[in-house]
């Protein structure tokens, strides 16, 4: 039975919300509040540059005491981004998301950014993959 790979393209998402660096702390809450996310990727001049999760806003407001508004998201942003391909495999995104500590990784092709893939994607896919082996080994024992 040939092995089938199962590629980080087929898991994430594709329609990522962005918000520019320069916008401040309040517009991020206010996105994702929007959208019902837990982060943003934050671009400069459209290209990818960080990451903000609900985690790096909390450590914001407990670090200054200052309103969300004059807080500018380059000052709360994690980066460099941790990326990945969306042709490598879903192994390797959670080998890359256990050594870096991490939940989400950004999906990028020639630097621009296609996608993200979060831990919540990869876990949906456990079922199916599971369902996938028990097959596989029922073919192999006939």
């Amino acid at each position: 039975m040939e092995e089938k790979k199962l590629n980080v393209g087929r898991l994430m998402t594709r329609d990522v919300v962005t918000l520019d660096v320069n916008m401040s702390i309040l517009d991020a809450i206010e996105k994702m509040t929007k959208y019902s996310i837990g982060s943003l990727i934050i671009t400069e001049v459209g290209d990818p540059v960080g990451i903000l999760t609900e985690r790096d806003i909390i450590k914001c407001f407990h670090n200054n005491n200052v309103p969300p508004n004059s807080i500018p998201v380059r000052k709360a942003m994690n980066f460099p981004l941790i990326t990945i391909s969306q042709n490598d495999e879903v192994s390797d995104a959670v080998r890359r998301m256990n050594s870096n500590s991490v939940r989400r990784l950004v999906v990028v092709e020639d630097r621009k950014l296609i996608g993200i893939i979060t831990e919540r994607d990869i876990l949906r896919t456990l079922p199916h993959v599971y369902l996938q082996l028990a097959e596989y080994e029922k073919k192999s024992q006939k």
